[in-house]
């Protein structure tokens, strides 16, 4: 039984007015006013139902027309100027008129996040005019829409499996675009729930938040956040994923895997690593002292007094797991495990 999505009924009014006002070419601008606001009031969290159910009310729409039966193809329907709800059409040929002339501002974060799904669509084509409509739309619309977009987009970019280099190399761009990386930077800082590292993680495929790395590493509210920030930085590194890859473990057997596809970039902005290695050790979550740990089991044989000084803090940690990483440290230098108390 499908479940009812909040504001459902007064979003599928406006799209039926829209769609009768169109028909009968009348008050046209007042029933898409109708529209934007409705569905500015609503998360793109569950856009992919919303599209599904605004595809529905299209094909009812284009069966009003006159189908009956014939194929689609063969109909003598009069060709309508595309608007925005043309983006969920069932039409391949729909959807890439609709993208080659909608290339302009975006009203709401919504109605750009239906685009920016288009460079997954399924349909080549489509995606090809999704790419250019996706960077001419992003530099007229307001930066909270496109960065909440971007917000919705990272957290399910790993399982989009048609999208082109070239387009996911775009959509990380947006974070250029004027105000859009402050404003997604800052839901970086206060968000308090959600899968903000998984997004902080695929916003590192670009150097558009490296000057705020460290800002997030000290500042965010998730402890998730500030962990990768500091490993970013401490690595001087970001790595993200960009898909999954089928591995046979097993051929007679017919066994196997999907494993992550991982990418990699060195980060454009460097920072004195005593100073970051200071702060992640006295951070307040077990998990970012972790990640000072492992730095410093990573380069045990390197370390100098100042990073052996924060093996011993770590040494004296609370958590079993931050201590045994300092405590491994300092058995492993020579002369330090007779310094293991904090000074």
């Amino acid at each position: 039984m499908r479940s009812e999505l909040p504001l459902e009924s007064d979003v599928l009014t406006a799209v039926r007015q829209f769609l009768r006002a169109r028909a009968f070419e009348s008050e046209t601008d007042a029933a898409f006013g109708q529209l934007i606001s409705v569905t500015s009031r609503l998360p793109v969290l569950k856009i992919g139902e919303w599209e599904r159910r605004i595809r529905r009310e299209l094909h009812f729409d284009y069966v009003g027309d006159g189908y009956s039966g014939v194929t689609p193809q063969l109909r003598d329907v009069p060709e309508r100027a595309s608007t925005w709800l043309d983006l969920c059409s069932g039409d391949g040929y729909q959807r890439e008129r609709a993208l080659h002339s909608l290339r302009r501002a975006t009203p709401n974060a919504f109605l750009f996040t239906l685009l920016v799904r288009r460079l997954n669509d399924w349909v080549p084509e489509v995606r090809q005019a999704a790419h250019v409509a996706v960077l001419a739309s992003a530099s007229a619309s307001d930066p909270a829409d496109v960065a909440e977009s971007l917000w919705y987009t990272f957290t399910h970019l790993p399982s989009w499996g048609r999208m082109e280099p070239d387009a996911r190399s775009a959509l990380l761009r947006l974070l250029s675009v004027s105000g859009v990386g402050r404003i997604f930077a800052s839901r970086l800082r206060v968000v308090t729930a959600g899968p903000a590292s998984a997004v902080l993680a695929q916003a590192t495929g670009t150097a558009a938040l490296d000057p705020v790395l460290l800002e997030l590493a000290r500042e965010a509210v998730q402890p998730a956040v500030r962990a990768r920030a500091y490993r970013c930085i401490l690595n001087g590194s970001a790595t993200w994923v960009v898909g999954r890859r089928w591995r046979w473990t097993s051929q007679q057997w017919c066994e196997g895997r999907f494993e992550p596809v991982v990418e990699q970039r060195k980060l454009t902005v460097h920072h004195e690593h005593h100073q970051v290695l200071e702060s992640a050790v006295a951070d307040r979550s077990p998990s970012v002292r972790r990640v000072a740990g492992d730095w410093l089991v990573s380069h045990i044989q390197s370390l100098g007094p100042e990073a052996l000084q924060c093996a011993r803090r770590l040494a004296h940690d609370p958590y079993p797991s931050v201590a045994d990483r300092g405590k491994y440290i300092l058995s492993h230098r020579t002369g330090a495990t007779s310094n293991v108390g904090c000074d």
